[in-house]
């Protein structure tokens, strides 16, 4: 039953394509005779192709060809989280409160959580949300230490200048 259907599919598709080989000769025979001798050179190469060779079916199907388009047309968009801090595409910090002053061209961040200091330091931008920041220094630092070894460290009041949009 399958075959039957491929062999009527590859049919069908034979004659469409004849149909349009005929269609494309037919506007050119209608041209003169330059028309008449391209209407020829088209029919001569397109139908002994046409109906010799194997046309696989399964490629003409409207969603394999949707398929194709809607994969081409779709990109890989990374998403950032809009409270997180970013060095370099990783996350090294989530921020709890925030004051953006485009106009001066700075951002306050007031507290950032599992940030180590060492963020600060380097000399890496930061990122966070649209803006790529730079000369960042914190008011605060808050570390969180259980039996003589650090847990965690966080920020606070956090000022960076803003050098330009996210990368």
């Amino acid at each position: 039953m399958y075959r039957a259907a491929v062999r009527w599919g590859q049919l069908a598709a034979k004659f469409f394509l004849t149909g349009m080989a005929l269609y494309a000769a037919s506007a050119g025979w209608r041209r003169g005779i330059r028309g008449r001798a391209i209407a020829l050179i088209v029919l001569a190469l397109a139908l002994p192709v046409i109906w010799t060779s194997e046309i696989n079916v399964s490629l003409l199907t409207p969603s394999r060809l949707l398929g194709q388009w809607s994969a081409k047309k779709t990109e890989f968009i990374p998403t950032r989280k809009p409270d997180a801090v970013y060095v370099d595409g990783d996350i090294v910090g989530t921020v709890d409160g925030v004051q953006i002053d485009e106009s001066r061209g700075t951002v306050i961040l007031q507290h950032i959580r599992e940030a180590g200091a060492s963020i600060l330091a380097d000399d890496k931008p930061l990122v966070f949300r649209q803006f790529e920041l730079r000369g960042c220094h914190a008011m605060k630092v808050l570390e969180q230490t259980i039996m003589g070894e650090t847990r965690s460290r966080d920020l606070g009041n956090v000022t960076c200048e803003i050098v330009g949009p996210a990368p």
